[in-house]
């Protein structure tokens, strides 16, 4: 298997609109392609 390198570029808390609810905002950067992850 070859190796990935996965870096976390930024971690954010936010406020969802308009529900209110928390959640994280995991950016990450795989091969050199930048994907956002949402998580709660």
């Amino acid at each position: 298997m070859e190796e990935l390198k996965v870096k976390v570029v930024e971690v954010s808390q936010e406020k969802e609109q308009p529900q209110g609810n928390d959640y994280m905002r995991v950016t990450v950067e795989i091969d050199g392609r930048k994907i956002a992850v949402w998580t709660t």
